[in-house]
């Protein structure tokens, strides 16, 4: 058995259990006295799949519902991040130095770049 995920939330986890149940992951929900990261007084409950062949499938699941390893950090604010990231592009990627100097490794700049608009966009439809 391993422990995939915990959480203050019994609910949260009791829903996890259920979407790991119907994709087909045995599992087992456990209750501790100390939750990691919270503080000293404060329960948790814990996820524990029982085959550590399902931890991939488990993991991945885990992304799809965005939570554990995956859950979006709450504080993070998709339009402002939006707004930051095209003043960057606007001011830095279009200067008129760049016709001069270039931007040094086309390849690797235009595949970080690509990369982050496609996550930035995915992400702005999710925060609204």
């Amino acid at each position: 058995m391993k422990l995939l995920y915990y959480s203050p939330d019994d609910l949260e986890i009791a829903e996890v259990s259920k979407q790991f149940a119907q994709a087909g992951i045995p599992c087992v929900v456990r209750h501790s006295a100390i939750c990691r990261g919270e503080d000293p007084n404060h329960a948790c409950a814990e996820l524990w799949i029982r085959n550590d062949k399902d931890t991939h499938k488990a993991m991945m699941l885990c992304v799809q519902l965005g939570v554990g390893f995956a859950k979006r950090e709450p504080l993070i604010n998709s339009k402002l991040e939006r707004e930051r990231f095209d003043a960057t592009f606007a001011d830095e990627m279009n200067h008129p130095e760049i016709k001069k100097i270039g931007l040094g490794n086309v390849d690797e700049d235009v595949d970080i770049l690509t990369r982050m608009v496609a996550y930035l966009t995915a992400h702005a439809s999710l925060g609204k």
